[in-house]
């Protein structure tokens, strides 16, 4: 009985190791070693190793502090080893998409999309996750070579992209992808996009001009504009300074806590959140760190910072940032509020390979700017 079973046993290990190996059948030979090596340095999480496949450039962009702290590590954590990148796909020129099979099940599947030099060694790398797209590097001059992994998320998340470049007076517009799946319409340099947290840099200008004309000091503390029935937010008696909402150190969190029991559908998060929420989570706010010393991004922080510039001025945040800085500098496809022309130069949103609506948000958190 011994001779079947040691058979059926090489069998079964034969099986396994084929359907590894055919899973790369479709991966041009010069570009397996680098990948070899990548997987490796992934699942021993070595930093060197993984290096030894990048590019020359690559290395200097790729720091180890981006590579494994930022990407690599959370996902051995979470997925646990990465047993093969499957079979890939060519979306663009270059460049090779792969969905990842990690040791761990996935809910959602995860692509890594890579980009080869004429060398064979890996000149970029950009992960999918959560419908983002994250660009870990890319030591690349041609635009169309640093915008290609992203188009090859289009089944993802990106539908549509356009890049201007402004150099010694020219500008250059490139248009990739379309305005809707299936449309067939590229877009152009009069596509309106949702830009999101992008507003937050116009709250930090914001706060600029303010200071510059002296309406506010960046070092004043939170609390001189907030009602006298909000407790000041302080840690070991250092409070909160606008500047600290400003460089996301406030200790803050992310969102407030009680957003969860306002939100009604989970693909417009915001669209309930009011004032009055905002106030009764400040009232009971407990800062758990000192104040200024630690980076943690804060959806919370920088609305605040919005809602209590345009409560200085005796206005919204919407109409303070449409007549300092939009209406200035001509930026009249620069609005939360579209016109019927607007409207029709509007890209689709998706999430998770669905059209989804644009998020909509309240005084004090503006998110839903959409831009040119």
């Amino acid at each position: 009985m011994r001779q079947p079973l040691f058979r059926i046993v090489l069998l079964l290990v034969f099986s396994i190791l084929s359907s590894r190996i055919s899973a790369q059948n479709n991966v041009p030979n010069e570009y397996k070693k680098a990948i070899n090596i990548f997987i490796e340095g992934y699942n021993l999480q070595s930093y060197t190793i993984v290096k030894k496949s990048f590019s020359p450039l690559a290395k200097i962009f790729a720091t180890k502090g981006m590579i494994m702290g930022q990407f690599l590590e959370p996902r051995f954590k979470k997925y646990g080893k990465l047993l093969r990148l499957g079979e890939p796909s060519y979306p663009a020129p270059n460049v090779l998409l792969f969905p990842l099979i990690y040791e761990k099940d996935t809910t959602e599947i995860e692509y890594l999309a890579l980009t080869f030099t004429k060398k064979n060694k890996i000149v970029s790398l950009y992960f999918s996750g959560d419908d983002i797209i994250y660009p870990v590097f890319s030591d690349s001059l041609s635009v169309d070579n640093i915008v290609s992994p992203y188009l090859a998320f289009k089944h993802h998340a990106s539908t549509g992209l356009v890049l201007g470049i402004y150099d010694n007076g020219k500008e250059t517009v490139y248009a990739y992808g379309e305005t809707a799946r299936g449309s067939g319409i590229e877009p152009n340099d009069s596509t309106l996009f949702q830009i999101g947290s992008i507003t937050k840099v116009f709250t930090g200008i914001l706060l600029a001009n303010s200071i510059h004309h002296q309406m506010v000091d960046s070092l004043s503390v939170l609390s001189k504009f907030l009602p006298d029935s909000i407790p000041k937010l302080a840690f070991k008696g250092k409070e909160i300074r606008l500047l600290d909402l400003a460089m996301h150190t406030s200790a803050l969190p992310r969102e407030p806590s009680n957003l969860g029991s306002t939100i009604t559908d989970e693909r417009n998060p915001f669209a309930n959140y009011q004032e009055g929420d905002l106030m009764s989570y400040l009232k009971d706010a407990k800062l758990t760190y000192a104040v200024g010393e630690k980076y943690n991004y804060s959806n919370t922080g920088m609305g605040l910072l919005g809602y209590v510039l345009a409560k200085q001025r005796n206005t919204t945040y919407e109409e303070l940032l449409t007549t300092e800085i939009c209406d200035k500098l001509e930026m009249n496809d620069t609005r939360t509020v579209l016109s019927e022309n607007q409207k029709k130069r509007m890209v689709k949103s998706y999430y998770q390979g669905k059209e989804t609506p644009d998020f909509t948000f309240n005084e004090p958190f503006v998110g839903d700017r959409k831009s040119t």
